[in-house]
């Protein structure tokens, strides 16, 4: 069995990276790696019982190995992991993207709902403080700054302050930017007034090597500059993603 499987992952690997490897993905190329992963799927059902698939998807299923990438630094216990596994393991099967492919307006309103749904879940399962934690851990903008409090000599606490303070002070541009009653100017200079206060409490908490080493980031550098900004630029951040093992047969 142990073979077979091996197998059936190189296949997989093989056929999943030569489809990625065909140029930017479209909604068609997305539908067929989404069955592409459905078969592997199917097979692997075939293969194993319930118990044993369940096992086999918590160490080898791209949905496990993202994880393990993306929380590293939130050390759940094993129960928080298959709780959190199960949830994102239905939204990966009905929902998973491939990077760089394109979604359209009513997929993308679906997706949002089911990821609010799988947050929730999540949420239920670990209770409001180990979600916050989870939250933490698994964003890319806190990731940033942790990396650098934590080459500062600076404790995990900082990097909590300062991420909290990047929430709070989104949160207030935020209502500004909605203010619609208040003259553009006037929302300008609030904006870039926030933006500044932001970064002289930022440099407080992490210093002024800190400070600059965080505008040094693209991150860093986008999210804060947005904060001086009416019309915010858009930011893609990185995803972890694991697709699978494997090369492309010749």
């Amino acid at each position: 069995t142990k073979a077979e499987l091996n197998t059936l992952e190189r296949e997989f690997g093989s056929e999943l990276l030569k489809k990625m490897a065909q140029g930017a993905s479209d909604a068609q190329d997305v539908a067929e790696i989404r069955q592409l992963r459905q078969n592997r799927d199917d097979r692997i059902g075939t293969m194993l019982t319930p118990e044993q698939k369940m096992e086999y998807d918590l160490r080898k299923s791209p949905t496990a190995a993202n994880m393990r990438l993306q929380m590293d630094g939130f050390d759940p216990s094993e129960d928080e992991f298959r709780d959190i596994f199960a949830a994102r393991k239905a939204f990966d099967d009905e929902h998973g993207v491939v990077p760089g492919a394109s979604i359209s307006a009513g997929d993308m309103e679906g997706r949002q709902f089911a990821e609010q749904e799988m947050s929730n879940q999540i949420r239920d399962s670990l209770g409001d403080d180990r979600y916050q934690d989870y939250l933490r851990q698994t964003d890319y903008d806190y990731k940033s700054i942790a990396k650098i409090t934590e080459r500062q000599g600076l404790g995990e606490n900082i990097s909590a302050q300062v991420y909290d303070m990047k929430g709070g002070a989104e949160e207030l541009a935020r209502e500004i930017r909605m203010n619609t009653g208040l003259p553009i100017e006037e929302r300008q200079m609030q904006l870039g007034q926030i933006r500044t206060e932001t970064s002289r409490s930022i440099e407080s908490l992490i210093g002024g090597q800190g400070a600059v080493a965080l505008q040094g980031q693209a991150g860093g550098r986008n999210w804060l500059n947005n904060l001086g900004r009416v019309n915010p630029l858009p930011i893609v951040k990185p995803t972890f993603q694991v697709i699978t093992g494997g090369t492309p047969n010749p």
